[in-house]
């Protein structure tokens, strides 16, 4: 499969107050599921099952669960900065922390696994208007699905970052000079200096520059800001070996995007799914189509639809279209959408319009992209009716007319 019909990601943004509170997205799911082939959710501890009740009722969510669209990651791989910790083995081995402006950056991930799950896992028991027969019900299937990152993973993302190191990545000063900016306000001047040292005892390094010198800053600001940016690196290098194991598309993080963007622009603008869900909410936007962006706490999605929906070929070729928008103007893709009403609204007043109707009232299924529906009566002639004059189903009758049914009044 199209590595750009998959996609990997979270739905959830941590608020400033230590990650207490979390916003879920549940929007940026349907479009992805209209978007992609597969959808891979990186969990954030389960916390958005709330909000996918709210939106999708209980059965619906057992309807999605069941469904081969998504898989979902539930498990935490990061990674910290451990040079100055002094309560570790390798610091005690070591002697003690290292000095500033020497490092050791390493993965993190969850030591407990099956108590992570567990604890995740009662967010469920929480969720209002739900019984303990639904939750029970609900929390064995949650577990069924879920995996977690594997092993290799870590182990590749943390070789990648050593090679950059090694060689002395250009990518490392892109990512102090992001950090500098960021925090700072200070650009990085042109002539400031950055290599690595290797302190040996398998991943101690130390970082040599005059990046505090340059930038005014104090020994231990200037640390924090090379230590920002290692994190960046070595964060963007385990994010690409996540999107390669799983063969999909994941976005990038405001930091690490510099970062990426230094090593290879090009393909960081073709990869980003982010990009095509902006292609998305422009169409929804420009014809005042209801938006997934801004998706209402009490809005419903009917799932079993959506499902029924992105497994047609007018999806299909809608997420193919959207990849060739973005040389279109705001006042073409607006025109594109007026024709196809122009076109229904005539029809609908003519004979042609009135077998439609007809076609219509005596209905068992709709005809994806069109919005008309067919019965027993539907015929060979109708077919040509609905293919020809009112036009091929595609992207913008696609987007016209089904995209909106998955919307519940």
């Amino acid at each position: 499969m199209d590595i750009r019909e998959r996609h990997i990601g979270p739905i959830t943004r941590e608020a400033g107050d230590g990650g207490t509170t979390v916003t879920v997205d549940v929007g940026a799911l349907v479009r992805r599921l209209l978007l992609f082939e597969h959808c891979t959710l990186e969990s954030n501890h389960l916390r958005e099952m709330p909000a996918l009740v709210r939106t999708f009722g209980v059965d619906g969510l057992q309807t999605l669960l069941d469904s081969s669209a998504l898989s979902i990651v539930c498990d935490s791989l990061t990674v910290g900065s451990v040079g100055q910790l002094a309560d570790l083995r390798v610091t005690e081995a070591r002697g003690g922390p290292l000095p500033l402006n020497s490092y050791r950056v390493v993965p993190i991930s969850v030591a407990e696994r099956e108590q992570y799950i567990h604890n995740a896992l009662q967010i469920i028991h929480q969720i209002p208007g739900t019984n303990l027969r639904q939750q029970i019900k609900l929390k064995r299937r949650i577990a069924e699905k879920l995996s977690r990152y594997p092993v290799e993973v870590a182990l590749s993302a943390k070789s990648g970052f050593q090679a950059a190191l090694d060689r002395n990545d250009y990518s490392l000063r892109t990512a102090v000079s992001h950090e500098l900016n960021s925090h700072h306000g200070v650009i990085l001047p042109k002539q400031a200096t950055l290599y690595v040292e290797d302190l040996g005892n398998d991943g101690d390094f130390r970082v040599v520059s005059n990046v505090a010198e340059l930038a005014g800053l104090s020994d231990t600001e200037a640390h924090k800001v090379i230590e920002r940016g290692l994190l960046g690196l070595a964060s963007l290098e385990q994010r690409l070996e996540i999107m390669k194991h799983y063969d999909s598309l994941g976005g990038f993080r405001d930091a690490e995007i510099p970062i990426f963007a230094s090593r290879l622009q090009f393909l960081a603008d073709q990869l980003d799914p982010e990009v095509q869900e902006h292609r998305f909410e422009r169409i929804t936007t420009i014809s005042g189509l209801p938006s997934l962006d801004t998706l209402a706490p009490d809005q419903k999605i009917d799932i079993e639809h959506l499902l029924k929906l992105r497994e047609t070929e007018e999806c299909r070729d809608m997420r193919r279209w959207l990849r060739e928008i973005d040389s279109e103007t705001d006042q073409e893709i607006s025109e594109h959408f007026k024709s196809l009403q122009e076109r229904i609204a005539k029809l609908t007043h003519t004979k042609t319009g009135q077998v439609i109707r007809f076609i219509a009232g005596n209905s068992l299924g709709l005809i994806p992209g069109v919005g008309v529906f067919a019965g027993p009566a539907y015929s060979i002639a109708d077919s040509f009716i609905a293919e020809k004059l009112i036009g091929r189903p595609g992207p913008i009758s696609f987007l016209g007319s089904s995209y909106p049914s998955i919307f519940i009044k």
